[in-house]
């Protein structure tokens, strides 16, 4: 489906909007979208076969993304990145649903960031802030919290909220690189708490591995979000390809690394799906005499969930501004705060429905379930985008190998999806996961749907949709 529009009568990026970040913000803020040490407890649990996962989410993933991202990013560097990408390719109405689709997505991950942030953060209460965090009530009531606080600090401008992001990012690099000097000591002075041998490196081809292989390569998933916000930083051009490859390097390195040093120290199956890393740290910590690193550490990861709420906050509001100014959304969507420059309405509306759902979604299961279902959908309706941007890529023209590359992360997408949709070992009842799952997902691409159809009958796009540069 594909509609006509007019060219842009006004510059494609608000003159309002001011260049904040900087090449050291981009790194931070990717480190600080993309990586996750929540994902080394669960992948540690899994067994030393998930090192293999990782790799071949990195292979088949993580590189095509990331060599998408910059390329795309490099020829078209304006606000609203794979939002822009994918009208300009295919037109507004999937343009729309491409933003749409990724904008939602947030509503789920949200809770699932801020969630593993409260339990990590509660290894600083010692026994019994780790017992609290298995009560909903508490680990609601704390990640309402935090959610507040990066939602008044995106509003109060970029200036201030890329801070939360920059220490988030320095705040989740510190535990991850403790963790990994913790699994050498172990390895060294007591030995490997897991055998990890070539027979164990090999995959098992099971639907529970194969459905979080789909959550491995989501773990990747992120740099497309600093392209979002492309009107914000300086030389884009040049600093959001550099940003994504020093970032890149790193976030690879920490997610092999962290979750071999893990499996060092303990083994999987006493392995906290959440709180492995702090649980690794604070196990050598108290064999040499130190039993309050682990609180410390703890209260780093959770900076860094708040951080990385944050960065995809603010990230991904610019989607639901871009798009009221081209009036897909009421053209309030499109309005800066007078004062501090930021699209208010946009990061609100946002943030509010997240804080409902994060208030809702505890509903009739536990932490651990809740923390995989809204994972689960988070990964649906975020890949969907996805497979617009290699669309877009392949569409927009691109040389033989980067096309190559877009067709493998395209299929690699599409697998994930796949995956996604089978229950996971952690649900009480599979049936009524699926039915949460599927349900809710297509519940938001109806609304989706339902939303464009209201658009005003005649609207004047700020961008081409002829599948050519502007």
């Amino acid at each position: 489906m594909s509609e006509k529009v007019s060219e842009p009568t006004a510059p494609t990026v608000p003159t309002a909007l001011k260049r904040e970040v900087g090449l050291r913000d981009l790194v931070l803020f990717n480190v600080s979208a993309v990586l996750g040490l929540r994902w080394l407890g669960t992948a540690a649990h899994t067994g030393p076969h998930s090192l293999t996962l990782w790799v071949l989410a990195l292979l088949m993933f993580f590189v095509p993304q990331s060599l998408t991202v910059v390329e795309l990013a490099r020829r078209f560097p304006d606000e609203g990145g794979i939002y822009d990408w994918t009208k300009r390719a295919f037109g507004p109405f999937h343009g729309f649903m491409c933003g749409w689709s990724y904008w939602i997505s947030n509503l789920a991950y949200f809770p699932t960031v801020l969630i593993s942030g409260v339990v990590l953060g509660s290894y600083a209460g010692g026994a019994r802030g780790v017992a609290l965090a298995k009560s909903t009530t508490y680990t609601t009531a704390l990640a309402l919290t935090l959610m507040a606080i990066a939602t008044i600090l995106c509003v109060a401008g970029t200036a201030k909220g890329k801070w939360l992001a920059n220490i988030g990012g320095l705040a989740i690099w510190v535990p991850g690189g403790l963790l990994c000097v913790c699994g050498i000591i172990a390895w060294q002075k007591f030995g490997s708490a897991t055998a990890i041998t070539l027979a164990s490196l090999k995959p098992k081809f099971e639907l529970d591995t194969m459905n979080f292989w789909s959550q491995q390569a989501f773990a990747f998933a992120g740099l497309e979000l600093a392209p979002i916000m492309a009107g914000e930083i300086r030389d884009p051009e040049k600093n959001i390809p550099r940003g994504a490859l020093l970032a890149g390097v790193s976030i690879a390195l920490v997610y092999l690394a962290g979750t071999a040093a893990l499996m060092a120290v303990i083994p999987p199956a006493q392995v906290d799906l959440i709180g492995g890393p702090v649980q690794a740290i604070d196990d050598v910590a108290r064999r040499y005499g130190f039993p309050g690193v682990s609180g410390a550490i703890g209260l780093l990861m959770a900076v860094g969930a708040l951080g990385g709420a944050a960065a995809w906050l603010a990230g991904s509001a610019r989607l639901a501004f871009v798009a009221g100014l081209d009036r897909f959304l009421p053209p309030a969507f499109g309005k800066l705060h007078p004062k501090w420059g930021t699209p208010y309405v946009a990061i609100l509306a946002l943030a509010i429905p997240a804080l409902a759902l994060l208030a809702l979604g505890f509903f009739g299961g536990t932490v651990a379930e809740t923390f995989v279902l809204l994972a689960d959908m988070t990964l649906l309706l975020y890949f969907v985008p996805f497979l617009y941007m290699f669309a877009a890529l392949l569409k927009l023209g691109a040389s033989p190998k980067m096309s190559g590359l877009a067709i493998l992360g395209a299929l690699t997408t599409l697998a994930a999806v796949v995956l996604a949709l089978i229950p996971p070992a952690e649900a009480a009842s599979k049936l009524v996961f699926a039915e949460k799952l599927a349900g809710g997902t297509l519940g938001f691409f109806v609304v989706g749907g339902w939303l464009y159809s209201r658009r005003p009958a005649a609207v004047t796009s700020r961008l081409p949709s002829s599948g050519s540069p502007a």
